[in-house]
């Protein structure tokens, strides 16, 4: 049978729920056609679905296989963006995934992904002034952005500004085993979260009752005064619950 067929064949039992299956065909068609961009990309698919986390063998062979349509088709930004993601966020290979959004820059010079997922994994890494400056080149380079994206890179930008300028020592890095950080974790890691509850009493039960006390003097007494001062304890509850929720 041709790549072709068991592509064909691929899609079939995908649609009928046969993912083992679908797999297994896919696999076939590579086999049989190893430039078929669509059954490489159905094996990322099927390996590492949207919403799913595969296991570390399933996600490397999830990014072998990204890697084989990005040679087929550069252009493949869904590709690039897939494989990038799923080194990081389950393979956990920061350093190979700066190197693949690099390769992917070079591929995609007028694309704005891979300089923000370089500059988001950047920060994650501590690297504050690096990843500011990556994305800086956004701005410098005019490089095409999204609207809804706009907003998001701009308070990222911002944010890794002000980390910037902090000293390094602050910064929580939990690779270093010895990080004063980890003092602080191991501190708080037996003891209860504080409830919502808790929380509002402490914040907000004070001011109930400085607004008890003093609702006579300030709005005397009768039906009017009694409703103001309801009106008032119940403004006080709402701002407080919706206080305390941010908390």
């Amino acid at each position: 049978m041709s790549g072709e067929s068991h592509y064909l064949d691929a899609i079939e039992a995908e649609e009928n729920g046969e993912l083992d299956d679908a797999l297994e065909h896919a696999r076939l068609a590579v086999k049989a056609d190893p430039e078929h961009s669509n059954a490489w990309w159905m094996i990322v698919e099927l390996l590492s679905p949207d919403g799913k986390y595969p296991d570390i063998d399933q996600a490397s062979k999830a990014v072998v296989a990204c890697n084989k349509v990005i040679e087929l088709d550069p252009s493949r930004v869904d590709a690039w963006i897939k494989g990038g993601r799923i080194m990081v966020d389950q393979l956990g290979l920061h350093e190979d995934a700066l190197h693949w959004w690099q390769r992917c820059r070079e591929a995609a010079p007028l694309e704005s992904v891979p300089i923000v997922e370089q500059a988001t994994i950047l920060s994650d890494l501590g690297m504050y002034a690096e990843a500011r400056d990556r994305l800086s080149s956004l701005f410098e380079d005019n490089l095409d952005i999204a609207n809804s994206q706009l907003a998001r890179i701009t308070q990222l930008h911002r944010t890794l500004e002000r980390s910037a300028e902090q000293d390094p020592k602050i910064h929580f890095k939990p690779w270093q085993k010895n990080h004063g950080g980890w003092t602080a974790i191991k501190m708080r890691a037996n003891k209860a979260p504080v409830s919502e509850n808790m929380l509002f009493m402490l914040t907000t039960i004070p001011f109930l009752m400085m607004e008890v006390f003093a609702s006579r003097w300030l709005f005397g007494e009768g039906w009017w005064a009694f409703c103001l001062t309801s009106l008032l304890i119940l403004v006080t509850v709402i701002i407080g619950m919706s206080f305390t929720r941010k908390l």
